[in-house]
């Protein structure tokens, strides 16, 4: 036996529901086979009404009558629909619009179009539509609400065209009325343009050709009157173009000449004057004022201040003219110097007035004490000078008062420490009219520094001079302010002369005016301490140099000058001969050092200043008989012992033999031109004194006989000459001996 397997395959319904028509495609559908379902689209019923497919519902929506999809689950779908009524409309002429299949309660117009015309502005007019099958009868123009089938005849009658023109094309009607009906014809007064602000004014009208009719010419409502339609007319309106004005603001502004219609409209082309005044409502310090004119957002500007404005204006579009006004208020100002300011202000409008504190005048000025505001007062600090500033808000009348006071200048130059009482109520030099003003000058003078100053030597009062009255100013100068002053203390500068002495006492410091002289000097140039010390002045030094014990200065700065003294001490002097013996007084002595040197003739006390100091010269009998290399130091009062080369000489003559001559004459020349003569005594010497050591010649005789001798040798004491003496032939020696004590000592001493 053969097996066999059965083979199932799903299966899906296609249902279809509908309460009209035949629906096509319902059935059984394997799992993905296409299904296509149809339905008629209209369904007649016979009596004007129908269906008409509107969509499927169910699984599906689609408003497509025939539907294809894919079936792989059942699917239901059921055709919907809508009722129709069917309007019939008839006429005998012309074309009827609006009648066939309608919604029920839809609302329908019918028309009647390409109705003949009979020519000459007659025809037949549709009246309306009668129903054929009831009562009902509806207006040509009336909705019609389609509740159910209808059947309508048109109903028509004769009808006359009523035209009506108006001049410039600017309106047209056209319109048909019944025969022998009475219409009413209205004709606006005003027909606005399509320009903004300009508008048609009706003037006069004409019917048929008869003669125009002129009417009131108006700005508002229509003309109105009857015509009966016996046949067609035509009615010819005359209309004028305007222009409106649009005027707002002002003093009830008047214009000239008056609007046609009573309105703010003027025919095309008129030229218009409109007057406003340009202030009005004044009350005493408040007024209205015209504050700006604007014509078309454009200002006017009024060229010159006159009592009314006039604006003229061509009509030849509409114009806006808006007069601005303001209200007023007055800021007076009452004060003796003149501020700037005062007028007509308007409201609200800030004022900013300057109130000056100081105003100038030929001889003086004047200053601010106070000023008011309505009446209020506001003091001031009289000190501060800055301008006052004031600043009013215009709401109301504002008053501004002002008191001064006049004032004259007080310049005072100069002065030391100067008190002004009272001082000055501004704070400068100004002081007010009428005050009494004291001045007083506390002092003479007025340091720069320990040694200048500057010192008061007169007062000038207006160019007149007040001196110094010996060495004290006139302290106290009253004035009484009624006119300027100029008061000048004259000074000059003064140096401090300072005179530094350490002995004696100067003469001459003090204060000096600037370039005079002063004459200085010291009361003693030498001063004696009394125990053989002393104080010699030397000269200036510091701020001047000198020598002179009185001196004369320009004085041009501060100076400072010192008196430059000398210690000297007294010192007594001994000058002995070489052997110490004798006392000689020379003539002079002179020694020094690299700074200064002396020279003394008077030897019995000399005064010396300290140091070191070496002899240059002892003049004794004409000769420099002072010692070889001599050196002291001087610190204090002393004695100076000097030994001199001065020696004491004796000659001896002495014959061949040796004996002493006795008797013999001798003239001795020395080397200072000093001749002595001697004669020998009876051991043949002869004592010439004391003598410089040096060279000398002389001559020796004796009974005729002489014999000359010369002294060269300046250090030697002893020269020995021999000479012959007479026919004798007998040798004599002349011995000379020269015993120098004090030089023999000497020769001791270098031995």
């Amino acid at each position: 036996m053969e097996d066999l397997t059965a083979i199932f395959v799903d299966e899906f319904r296609v249902d279809l529901v509908s309460r009209f028509g035949n629906v096509q495609g319902e059935g059984w559908y394997r799992e993905g086979a296409i299904a296509s379902v149809l339905v008629n689209p209209i369904v007649e019923h016979g009596n004007m009404t129908r269906r008409v497919f509107l969509q499927w519902v169910g699984d599906i929506t689609s408003q497509a009558l025939s539907l294809s999809f894919r079936v792989n689950a059942p699917v239901q779908l059921e055709a919907t629909w809508k009722k129709q009524y069917e309007v019939a409309a008839t006429s005998d002429v012309g074309q009827v619009s609006g009648a066939g299949w309608h919604d029920p309660n839809s609302l329908i117009t019918l028309d009647l179009t390409n109705i003949p015309s009979f020519g000459n502005a007659t025809r037949l007019g549709l009246k309306g539509w009668a129903e054929t099958t009831g009562d009902r009868r509806f207006f040509p123009s009336s909705t019609i609400i389609v509740d159910t089938p209808l059947i309508l005849e048109a109903t028509l009658a004769k009808e006359y065209r009523l035209d009506i023109l108006a001049t410039g094309g600017i309106f047209i009607q056209s319109e048909w009325y019944d025969a022998d009906s009475v219409v009413s014809v209205q004709l606006p007064n005003i027909i606005e343009s399509q320009d903004l602000g300009s508008r048609w004014n009706l003037l006069e009208y004409a019917i048929d050709n008869e003669s125009p009719k002129s009417i009131p010419r108006r700005g508002d409502s229509s003309l109105e009157f009857p015509i009966l339609m016996d046949l067609p007319h035509q009615i010819i309106a005359t209309y004028r173009l305007q222009h409106s004005l649009s005027l707002t603001g002002g003093n009830t502004p008047r214009i000239e000449p008056s609007p046609p219609t009573s309105d703010a409209w003027f025919d095309a082309g008129t030229i218009v004057v409109v007057r406003n005044d340009l202030v009005w409502d004044e009350v005493q310090d408040s007024r209205k004022i015209l504050s700006d004119i604007e014509l078309d957002g454009r200002e006017i500007v009024v060229m010159e201040p006159i009592s009314q404005v006039q604006i003229p204006i061509i009509m030849d579009t509409s114009h806006q003219l808006i007069l601005f006004s303001i209200n007023q208020y007055y800021l007076d100002l009452e004060s003796e110097v003149a501020i700037a300011g005062e007028g007509w202000f308007d409201d609200g409008e800030v004022i900013r007035i300057t109130i000056p504190r100081i105003v100038e005048r030929d001889l003086g000025r004047v200053n601010l004490l106070e000023y008011f505001i309505n009446g209020e007062i506001f003091p001031l600090v009289r000190s501060q000078h800055e301008d006052i500033e004031v600043e009013i808000v215009m709401g109301s009348p504002h008053r501004v008062e002002t008191r001064y006071v006049s004032q004259f200048p007080l310049l005072v130059e100069g002065g030391h420490d100067l008190v002004i009482h009272p001082s000055s109520p501004t704070g400068d030099s100004w002081y007010d009219s009428g005050a009494e003003i004291v001045i007083i000058s506390s002092k003479l003078w007025d340091e720069i520094d320990l040694d200048s100053r500057t010192r008061l030597r007169s007062v000038t009062i207006n160019g007149e001079e007040d001196l110094l009255v010996g060495d004290e100013l006139k302290h106290a100068i009253s004035i009484l302010v009624e006119q300027p002053f100029a008061i000048s203390f004259v000074s000059t500068r003064q140096f401090y002369v300072a005179i530094r002495t350490q002995y004696s006492e100067g003469v001459g410091e003090g204060w000096y005016d600037e370039n005079s002289e002063a004459v200085i000097e010291l009361q003693d140039t030498i001063v004696d301490h009394s125990n053989s010390t002393r104080h010699v002045f030397r000269g200036w030094t510091g701020s001047f140099d000198g020598r002179d014990a009185v001196a004369r200065i320009i004085v041009s700065n501060v100076m400072s000058i010192t008196a430059e003294w000398e210690a000297e001490y007294l010192i007594s002097t001994r000058m002995t001969d070489n052997l110490g013996i004798s006392l000689l007084a020379p003539s002079s002595i002179s020694f020094g050092n690299l700074e200064k040197s002396f020279e003394f003739s008077d030897l019995d006390e000399v005064w010396i200043s300290p140091g070191r100091y070496s002899i240059d010269s002892i003049i004794w009998q004409g000769i420099d008989v002072s010692p070889d290399d001599t050196v002291f130091e001087i610190s204090s009062p002393t004695e100076l012992r000097v030994t001199l080369e001065v020696y004491p000489a004796i000659i001896q003559i002495t014959d061949s033999l040796g004996f002493p001559v006795s008797g013999a004459h001798i003239i001795t020349q020395l080397r200072n031109g000093t001749t002595i003569r001697s004669t020998t005594g009876a051991d043949g010497t002869a004592d010439l004194g004391l003598v410089p050591l040096g060279i000398y010649e002389g001559e020796a005789s004796y009974l005729g006989q002489s014999i000359t001798f010369e002294r060269r040798d300046p250090d030697s004491p002893f020269r020995e000459e021999k000479f012959l003496l007479g026919t004798y032939s007998t040798p004599i020696y002349l011995i000379i001996l020269v015993a120098v004590i004090g030089f023999s000592i000497i020769l001791l001493r270098r031995r």
